[in-house]
């Protein structure tokens, strides 16, 4: 039985992209005895099985999930895969050739660490903007010494989604967590929707196990960003997807949301002309994340009430 899992859940991907992320799993130094590769097609139009022949290793096989949504896709990957340890790449990430093997060391030696991720270096089809600095952390972070926590308060060494390495038995219980918790839901892409968050709600869920979670400088992988994801009501929509995801989280996990306090439309008017470029779209997106947020909680609350 593999070791590892490695997860690729995908809708619609770029055919270069996703042939790059594969090329480099070929490459990976850990021997393909101790891996296995599940390809979780989630409701693309042209099916993935006809476009990527995975014969050159014998634990890989593609399935099809039909619901849409990444979230669902994560689960799926978490049923069907059989390894110890998961290790969740999106249909853009390229994996340094020693990513899996190092993987498998770090579980080695920090038995106490549940969930864990790397350094992620941006490569862009095309020169990025300038206004593209203020969400610099939404593509590209780098990890230059090795960290990890056990307490919630660390929010910088939570892991995030691309490479996401995890336990089997903390995947487990966020699926069945889910089954219960139907706000798990909003979390996550879901077709052109650019929700977010349930990496965190991963992590979190290993911290709730008594499982630290880190960052490690000997991962590594490129996030390849095409000239779509740089424009800039793509921005907003991501500015807003990812701050409403936070507070779903934090709310799910009983965290402190903190003040939710949309701008009237006057001191929205001042904001706006007081802020330029990436400032200005990141803004914008927050703002209607607060709107949607506190919308949310008043519904949960009435719901909570009735129950």
């Amino acid at each position: 039985m593999p070791e590892i899992s490695v997860v690729i859940c995908t809708h619609n991907p770029r055919l270069d992209y996703l042939g790059r992320v594969l090329d480099a799993l070929q490459r990976q130094s850990l021997s393909k005895d101790e891996w296995e590769l599940l390809i979780i097609d989630n409701a693309s139009e042209a099916a993935l099985e006809n476009e990527y022949d995975l014969s050159w290793h014998r634990n890989a096989r593609h399935i099809r999930e039909e619901a849409l949504g990444l979230t669902q896709a994560r689960l799926r990957g978490i049923r069907d895969s059989t390894g110890q340890l998961l290790v969740f790449v999106d249909d853009d990430n390229v994996l340094e050739e020693h990513y899996l093997e190092n993987t498998l060391r770090i579980a080695g030696e920090y038995s106490k660490i549940g969930a864990w991720c790397g350094s992620v270096t941006a490569e862009f089809e095309i020169p990025p903007p300038h206004y593209l600095n203020a969400f610099r952390g939404c593509f590209h972070h780098e990890v230059d010494k090795d960290a990890w926590s056990e307490s919630t308060d660390c929010a910088d060494l939570l892991p995030t989604g691309a490479g996401l390495c995890i336990r089997r038995d903390i995947a487990e219980r966020y699926g069945k967590s889910l089954d219960s918790r139907h706000t798990g839901q909003l979390l996550g892409r879901r077709g052109a929707s650019l929700g977010a968050g349930e990496d965190f709600d991963l992590a979190l869920t290993a911290r709730e196990l008594e499982y630290g979670t880190g960052r490690f400088k000997d991962l590594k992988l490129v996030h390849l960003i095409p000239k779509e994801r740089m424009r800039k009501k793509y921005l907003v929509r991501l500015s807003e997807g990812i701050h409403f995801s936070v507070g779903v989280v934090k709310r799910l996990h009983h965290i402190d949301v903190g003040p939710l306090r949309s701008a009237g439309p006057i001191r929205h008017l001042i904001e706006l002309l007081r802020l330029h470029g990436g400032e200005r779209l990141e803004y914008i997106g927050y703002h209607r994340a607060q709107r949607r947020l506190q919308r949310w909680i008043a519904t949960e609350d009435k719901r909570n009430f009735q129950i």
